[in-house]
């Protein structure tokens, strides 16, 4: 089982989760089997961190799960469609979150739950790098 997680950063378990799914500059894909971490960094000048087509990656990364606190219409509708699980986490940190997913203490999200135009506060936050 492969976990696609958006981060701030990458700082190992305390790795803070992005609150958008679409607009983080790091995604943490963690194997749950392997107990093993891979880290894709989308800052950079030819791959800006908005445009880092996060679901090709999950795709090439062969993920099976999504694990976020917000998400948009058009993102969580493509994951669905080829049977990625998409559920909401209020972990703060990587460890957080995982420790979430492997407790069972997780919900999905739905298209009611998705960031759509401004009713989506984590969609409006900016990533401005240190």
């Amino acid at each position: 089982m492969r976990v696609f997680i958006p981060t701030e950063k990458y700082e190992g378990l305390q790795s803070k989760v992005f609150d958008h799914f679409g607009k983080a500059p790091y995604y943490i894909i963690y194997d749950i089997e392997k107990d093993a971490v891979d880290v894709i960094v989308t800052l950079n000048k030819f791959h800006p961190y908005d445009k880092c087509s996060p679901l090709r990656k999950i795709h090439e990364h062969s993920c099976d799960v999504v694990l976020c606190k917000g998400i948009g219409l058009k993102a969580l509708t493509e994951l669905s469609e080829i049977g990625i699980k998409i559920y909401k986490s209020k972990g703060a940190t990587l460890k957080d979150v995982l420790d979430e997913y492997k407790s069972n203490k997780w919900e999905n999200i739905t298209v009611h739950d998705a960031c759509i135009n401004s009713k989506c506060e984590a969609k409006n936050k900016k990533y401005i790098p240190s």
